[in-house]
Order: structure tokens, then C-alpha cells, then sequence
């Protein structure tokens, strides 16, 4: 059965934050690659600007998790 948590959430626990880290990190690689595959390919800028919008943001969410 789910844990109801409570409010305000606890702060999350160095193994979970690790988690978490890494998976920004894969997230950003992954973005990274779409980026340098739609440039090779001449893709469309508009999504090229979108993914590197995100792509910033994984990089800015990933230094707050490592604090």
C-alpha cells in the first residue's frame, strides 16, 4: 500500500537525490544526442531551439540535485 506523505514533503535522502542526479543525467545525454542528430540531418530549428531549451534545463535541474 502507497505511503501517504506529508505536508511539506521531507527533503530527500542522499540515495534518492543520487538516483535522481543520474537520471538527469541520462535524460540530458539523450536530448544531447536528438540535438546532434536533428542538426546533422538539417531538422527543423524550431524543435532543435525546443530541445535546447531542455536540454539547459536538465543541466540547471541536475546542478540543484548535486547541490
Amino acid at each position: 500500500m502507497a505511503e501517504i506523505m506529508p505536508f511539506p514533503a521531507p527533503p530527500l535522502t542522499v540515495r534518492i537525490e543520487g538516483e535522481v542526479e543520474a537520471w538527469l543525467e541520462r535524460q540530458s545525454r539523450m536530448v544531447e544526442a536528438w540535438i546532434d542528430r536533428l542538426v546533422a540531418e538539417s531538422g527543423d530549428t524550431r524543435l532543435i531551439a525546443v530541445l535546447d531549451q531542455h536540454a539547459a534545463f536538465l543541466r540547471q535541474a541536475r546542478l540543484s540535485v548535486a547541490g
